[in-house]
């Protein structure tokens, strides 16, 4: 009996001691909270103000910047579990996605996401069946995706992964979503060690926008194409088109395939 109740109380204290730790922001039983308009608020033991809840009535909902004059910088664990949302704005200055943030939301079909997010907490989009659009190249920073975060999204494929990301955890596209990333990133040694069937990794050499392993006049074409807007290139054709690299795709990328086709002496 005496050591069934220290195994009982064992259990308690870990159980208690549990936190979730996303991007160096710690969400525990700590927090303090507060309602402000159609949104409820955390403050974090380290003085870090989360979201923490959605009391509105769209279904279209754009995630507020700052509240009370002080920047909100991530989804707290859960905050929107089985919302009945369609669409959520995620604005410039959130690092974080919590855990469970918008697990359930079976209604939510797209997700825009801010160049500052870094982490994707585990179960973040878990058991979104319609979840079908969201755009990871948009998150310039964004490093991690946790164990299950895209787990039992069936709608989601065709994913560009960017190359800023340096984990992915198991199951973080269950069943596997046709994930589209470069060779020798952290996408790829997810893609392969998971055994993702319909993934795309495609090999990154500059100049090859439609990715036949080549340099030649139809990517010329191609970005003659996207300049006149008769072709919209995907974020990962942008990377490889942007032959120059100055950021951008321009006619210059595109002089510079044809000189590079021509044998031109160009020091690259």
């Amino acid at each position: 009996m005496k050591r069934t109740g220290r195994a009982v109380m064992l259990v308690f204290v870990l159980l208690m001691g549990l936190v979730l730790v996303n991007a160096g922001t710690t969400v525990s039983y700590a927090d303090t909270f507060f309602t402000e308009g159609d949104f409820r608020y955390a403050v974090t033991t380290g003085d870090k103000v989360l979201l923490a809840g959605y009391n509105g009535d769209s279904m279209d909902v754009v995630l507020p910047e700052a509240v009370n004059g002080r920047a909100v910088v991530g989804v707290r664990t859960g905050s929107f579990e089985n919302a009945s949302i369609h669409s959520v704005v995620i604005p410039e200055g959130y690092t974080t996605i919590g855990a469970f943030a918008f697990s359930g939301c079976q209604s939510l079909e797209t997700v825009l996401l801010p160049a500052s997010l870094k982490t994707i907490g585990m179960m973040a989009f878990n058991d979104c069946s319609t979840l079908s659009e969201i755009d990871f190249d948009a998150a310039k920073q964004l490093e991690s995706i946790s164990f299950g975060a895209f787990r039992n999204c069936p709608s989601l494929s065709g994913v560009y992964l960017p190359e800023t990301i340096t984990e992915i955890g198991d199951n973080a596209f269950a069943p596997a979503n046709a994930v589209i990333c470069f060779e020798d990133t952290a996408a790829a040694a997810y893609c392969q060690n998971s055994g993702a069937a319909q993934a795309q990794i495609l090999k990154k050499i500059m100049g090859d926008v439609n990715f036949d392993t080549d340099v030649n006049i139809n990517d010329v074409t191609a970005i003659q194409r996207h300049l006149c807007e008769s072709e919209r290139f995907a974020p990962y054709q942008m990377i490889t088109a942007d032959r120059n690299g100055d950021g951008r795709v321009s006619v210059d990328d595109a002089t510079l395939i044809q000189m590079l086709i021509a044998e031109f002496d160009i020091q690259w």
